[in-house]
């Protein structure tokens, strides 16, 4: 990492370095629910602090901890095991904290470093390599001593500088932090709504008590619809005024509620409800595959880390997974059935089926009818399903208990009507997806940090006083030439032959200069038929396009040069189109995987809108979607249908329409 800034030795500057201990007592010390966190390994990672698996004891044996308290601009470093080296800052929400033997508190002085920007320059690929290598030297498991912290090397760029680069990685984590407060959120929506219908009935309780009181079947419908929609009845009435068709559902879901309740093994419930084994709704899967057979291939991984780590499966070659797998199908429900009292259920967002893999520490749950998958989802995260695979565990009290994923399939669990599912589903499937969407956009955000990380420590990008990410184009020109900036991305990636890798994350993927998600390459590109996407390939697609390349010799606003160009093309062409016309990036992509000629067949369209769609890590599209859009850019004027079957397009030699800005 090359920079003009002075380097210093670590421990000079620091208030505190020490690690923390496992409470004596046993069990006895630790609280379900409690005001004192004891922070572990698995609670830190380079992208943030991870409250799955929490724990929290007693105040007494808080007090036993007290030299290693955690405060609010402490960072956080594991230095034992496989997760060493990984590091975050202190928790504010989850303070007051101890820390275990496994975490070590970096507590730098304030007057002399910025704690965000030692955590920042901690975890770039450099530092995080050195660690790694100190760590492992000399002994038979990876640790971490004080001493060894003290002496690292560190950067020391002035206050000000440091102050100005943390906020601008920052800002990025912020955004993330948003998309995951917003999953939670829509988590919490789905889970009350479910609980509410089926749970609690509220909805046939509401029916009940209406024909109680000596209401009409009339009356008891419209306090079913009050009860699922909290509207009163002049809510409703408005309701039925302004919006008829929302109305209508809302009555018909209510109408599919039962105005009675009857016995069961569980106690009452709702009449023509039933009891049946959890597998008559989804079947538990452990189809095996073997990536080690595949070494070149690179695996969508779901794993317990991955989980964690933000739930975004790693992308990793099949030489770096040495044990079986379970192919991880794209309705399917992910639980784990490790230490199942730290509830982790999964919704996998599927990039490629084909590669899709998952821990065997996961029970996979594939709904027998896919268009359910919400309200399957639903059951798995409900209070009585979580207790009853506690009930159906083996193992010691200690870390390595499992579920028994036959038994938990075999559980009995109450199911309303097929309607009354189906509906659910609906409702809740929009949810599902924004939380797949949030979770995407939260990966390409972590990627652009990761990218732009050792630009700013290296001092390569700088930042002036309003903390803005700034770099010199080209000329300093207000226009730019796309070559140019192509040119100058390409000049700073390594040779070709230094793409092939066997190392599993995507920081390291971007170290190299990839973006974007797995898709297969073939010939010189693939460097074998191995399977990622690399900048050489988007940008020869770009060049390849000459209608494309006018449009990108538009203004660039803040170009950087760091590769990340997806967004760009996106921004770029909606700058081109006008401000009434905005296209979104599948649309965008649609249009840049024209071929040179202009003229393309759909099936050969779709091809190719599709690999890069998936390296873009947007959601998937089919011949229906593709079609959809090439009407769109048809009423806009970008395209224009060749036959009357549009089986072939054309895009247009100029953009025509109103608004366009022409390069």
């Amino acid at each position: 990492m090359s920079s003009n800034w002075p380097k210093v030795r670590l421990g000079d500057y620091c208030i505190k370095i020490g690690s923390g201990a496992t409470p004596k007592g046993g069990k006895k010390v630790y609280l379900d629910e409690g005001e004192i966190s004891l922070i572990r390994s698995q609670n830190v990672y380079n992208e943030g602090f991870s409250s799955s698996g929490l724990v929290y004891i007693t105040n007494s044996a808080a007090d036993k901890l007290r030299n290693v308290e955690v405060q609010e601009r402490d960072i956080l470093i594991n230095i034992t095991g496989d997760s060493v080296a990984r590091v975050c800052m202190a928790p504010r929400e989850y303070l007051p904290a101890r820390v275990n033997q496994h975490v070590a508190i970096i507590r730098v002085d304030p007057t002399e470093f910025n704690p965000n920007f030692v955590r920042y320059f901690l975890s770039t690929s450099e530092q995080q390599r050195l660690l790694l290598t100190i760590a492992s030297a000399g002994a038979t498991r990876n640790a971490l001593t004080k001493s060894q912290i003290e002496n690292l090397e560190i950067i020391k760029p002035n206050l000000e500088k440091q102050a100005a680069i943390a906020q601008q990685l920052s800002s990025l984590e912020d955004k993330i932090k948003v998309n995951n407060q917003v999953n939670q959120t829509l988590e919490q929506i789905a889970q009350a709504i479910f609980k509410s219908w089926f749970v609690d009935f509220e909805p046939v309780k509401a029916k009940i008590n209406a024909l109680a009181a000596g209401g009409s079947q009339e009356d008891a419908l419209l306090a079913a619809m009050q009860a699922i929609s909290g509207k009163d009845k002049a809510q409703l009435t408005q309701l039925q005024t302004d919006s008829p068709e929302h109305y209508n559902q809302l009555r018909t879901t209510a109408e599919l509620f039962p105005s009675a309740m009857q016995d069961s093994e569980l106690g009452e419930i709702p009449e023509g409800w039933f009891l049946e084994p959890f597998s008559n709704i989804a079947r538990l899967d452990t189809t095996s595959v073997k990536p080690a057979k595949e070494p070149e291939k690179i695996w969508e991984h779901y794993s317990i880390p991955a989980f964690d780590d933000g739930m975004s499966p790693a992308f990793d070659l099949g030489v770096d997974i040495k044990s079986n797998k379970y192919r991880v199908f794209p309705a399917s429900i992910l639980v784990s059935k490790l230490n199942p009292h730290f509830p982790r259920t999964w919704l996998p967002d599927v990039f490629d089926s084909n590669a899709a893999i998952c821990s065997t520490e996961f029970m996979q749950f594939v709904p027998i009818k896919p268009n359910q998958r919400a309200f399957v989802a639903g059951v798995v995260k409900s209070e009585s399903f979580q207790n009853g695979i506690m009930m159906r565990v083996t193992g010691s009290t200690g870390s390595r208990q499992r579920a028994q994923p036959k038994q938990v399939a075999e559980m009995e669990v109450l199911l309303p009507s097929e309607e009354l599912r189906n509906i659910y589903s609906v409702l809740i499937a929009p949810q599902l997806e924004s939380q797949a969407s949030n979770i995407r956009e939260a990966l390409n955000l972590a990627d652009v940090r990761d990218t732009l990380l050792p630009k700013l420590l290296s001092g390569e990008l700088q930042v002036n006083s309003t903390d803005r990410v700034h770099t010199k184009l080209p000329n300093d020109k207000d226009e730019h030439d796309l070559n140019a900036l192509i040119s100058e991305i390409e000049n700073e990636l390594p040779p070709k032959s230094h793409f092939v890798v066997h190392e599993s994350s995507r920081k390291q993927r971007h170290k190299l200069g990839m973006i974007g998600y797995s898709t297969t390459i073939t010939g010189d590109l693939g460097q074998g038929g191995a399977e990622y996407f690399k900048l050489p390939a988007f940008l020869s697609e770009l060049r390849s396009n000459k209608i494309l390349q006018g449009v990108f010799s538009t203004v660039v606003d803040s170009a950087t040069g760091v590769p990340f160009l997806m967004v760009g093309i996106t921004t770029v062409l909606n700058k081109f189109l006008g401000e009434k016309i905005k296209l979104d990036q599948r649309t965008a992509i649609v249009l840049l995987s024209f071929p040179e000629n202009r003229t393309c067949k759909i099936s050969q369209l779709l091809c190719e809108s599709k690999k890069l769609i998936l390296n873009a890590g947007l959601p998937p599209l089919d011949e229906d979607s593709l079609s959809g859009i090439l009407k769109q850019l048809k009423g806009l004027g970008l395209v224009t249908p060749r036959d009357h079957a549009f089986t072939e397009w054309t895009l247009v030699e100029k953009f025509e329409h109103k608004g366009a800005r022409r390069p």
